[in-house]
């Protein structure tokens, strides 16, 4: 994260949204029409071609984020709100690009699968030191 923090401040956060969204926007190409499209084949990705656990999953792990660390909550949920605008704001999106979505989706996977145990070692008494 702090790479691509590094990188965008080099390039200039401006620039980097203009080249992403702004070149679309002033050129017209972008509607409410691409997004609720873009919006419609993501929705069919994910829930219909891919196990809707998983996302269910990330959001307990952003409810367990919330209250543990608010810094990487935003983080790790920033990261996945900006990539899901860029792929509703993206040109003939195809699915393969849903993976976009996969390393903070991951993250926020983990964070639940790392609860969960450390509450059942504390459950069984092993928690405790």
């Amino acid at each position: 994260m702090v790479v691509g923090v590094i990188g965008l401040l080099a390039v200039g956060a401006g620039s980097s949204v203009n080249q992403v969204v702004g070149w679309r926007l002033a050129a017209g190409q972008l509607g409410l029409d691409t997004v609720w499209h873009n919006a419609a084949l993501l929705e069919d990705k994910m829930f219909f071609q891919e196990q809707p656990a998983v996302y269910a999953l990330a959001a307990i792990g952003a409810v367990v984020l919330w209250r543990r660390d608010r810094r990487r909550f935003v983080g790790i949920v920033g990261w996945l709100v900006c990539a899901l605008m860029v792929l509703l704001a993206y040109t003939e999106l195809s699915g393969h690009l849903g993976t976009l979505l996969l390393v903070p989706m991951a993250l926020l996977v983990g964070t639940t699968i790392d609860a969960t145990f450390k509450g059942v070692r504390s459950s069984r008494g092993g928690g405790a030191r």
